[in-house]
């Protein structure tokens, strides 16, 4: 008898409204069934298949360019079948919360036109002015597991990876403590208060490493690594102690 799990991960930034016009709830709506919605509703909802909002948006959009049939393939009811709870659970990566608003379409066939959203503003972050992306926005995650809990069946989430970065040549990272604290009570309140099945909640990273968006110029680790030595030395940041410190009495105060 097998008695492991085995499960989709996928990366999931919040999409808020710029405004609270119906233009931009709307502009929010249609982003996350693009970027979440088409790879979970398959898997995690009651009914399966790509998200309705997505089929109709891009059918309409290939008949104006010309297709003769839609661009997205349709999936039969075998396969609708097949992929309906293929997952055990519902695995996160979160970095980001941006606004966003309705696009003007640009000339050509793309997911941009079909989406028809921008990026208007992202949420500022004194601690990490020199990033353009990784932001501390904890009142927008607990949004975020609130909304895969009544999207999706409430799955049990495994947050694999959430962290922020610094710039390197400090063991002092209060900034990565401030995230752990806030974040982590985002989490805490999205369990207790909205009743979503968290069952892990992971930083990204142990170890200071080659990122996919800066090399080694964004260090996300919680132990600092001298990229310069042959024995590449390791040494606790102030956030390992701090986490270490969570783990070990269970508890932690904002």
């Amino acid at each position: 008898m097998l008695l492991g799990q085995i499960g989709i991960n996928t990366e999931v930034t919040w999409f808020e409204p710029a405004t609270n016009s119906t233009a931009d709830k709307a502009a929010a709506e249609r982003r996350w069934e693009f970027e979440c919605g088409i790879i979970a509703h398959p898997i995690f909802s009651a009914d399966g298949d790509y998200p309705n909002l997505v089929k109709q948006i891009v059918a309409k959009r290939s008949k104006e360019e010309g297709f003769p049939e839609s661009r997205l393939p349709r999936l039969t009811a075998e396969e609708i079948g097949f992929i309906k709870g293929t997952s055990d659970f519902f695995g996160l990566n979160h970095y980001a919360t941006l606004k966003v608003k309705p696009s003007k379409p640009l000339k050509g066939t793309s997911e941009f036109n079909d989406v028809g959203v921008k990026i208007v503003k992202e949420y500022e972050c004194k601690d990490t002015p020199w990033s353009y992306y990784f932001r501390s926005v904890p009142w927008a995650f607990t949004k975020l597991l609130a909304d895969i809990k009544s999207r999706y069946q409430n799955p049990d989430v495994y947050i694999f990876e959430t962290g922020i970065p610094d710039e390197g040549g400090t063991l002092d990272d209060q900034h990565r403590i401030k995230y752990i604290k806030e974040n982590l009570a985002a989490v805490v309140s999205a369990v207790h208060e909205e009743g979503v099945k968290v069952r892990a909640f992971t930083l990204w990273s142990l170890m200071d490493s080659f990122e996919w968006r800066g090399g080694y110029t964004y260090r996300f680790g919680l132990y600092s690594v001298n990229f310069t030595t042959p024995k590449r030395t390791r040494i606790p940041k102030a956030s390992a102690l701090y986490l270490r410190s969570i783990m070990k009495n269970r508890e932690f105060l904002l």
